[in-house]
């Protein structure tokens, strides 16, 4: 994450009098977190960054408790004039078939924008 974006988050949560948010900074392919700690993930924009998909998921699946869920917004394989490049972007699909391989279920797949995607996922309760 960007530090203008996590200053952003910060003003925000102060200016809301939020008190249950924590930062937390690290890497998702080794995130600093027990496991089962949180109930939700965000993950904006991001995953098509990740140098190990797989393993990114995997860290968010095991930090999740059961029946937490992940919020996945990423960008749609397709040329736009914003965003990365094409062969950094994944399919909504591929993205889809790679969460359950981890162990999601998909609640939700839905296209806000022509560039853009969002899944919804939920780690199993009975794990």
């Amino acid at each position: 994450m960007e530090p203008q974006i996590l200053s952003l988050l910060q003003e925000k949560v102060q200016r809301e009098g939020l008190e249950n948010v924590t930062y937390v900074e690290g890497i998702i392919e080794d995130i600093p977190l027990p496991n089962e700690a949180v109930r939700n993930v965000i993950t904006s924009l991001v995953l098509h960054e990740v140098e190990t998909l797989a393993k990114g998921l995997q860290e968010t699946h095991r930090v999740l408790m059961p029946g937490g869920t992940s919020f996945c917004l990423e960008w749609g394989k397709k040329t736009t004039e914003q965003g990365p490049p094409l062969h950094h972007r994944i399919a909504s699909d591929e993205l889809e078939e790679q969460m359950k391989k981890e162990g999601f279920e998909v609640i939700t797949r839905d296209y806000p924008t022509e560039s853009h995607y969002i899944l919804i996922v939920q780690k199993n309760r009975s794990q």
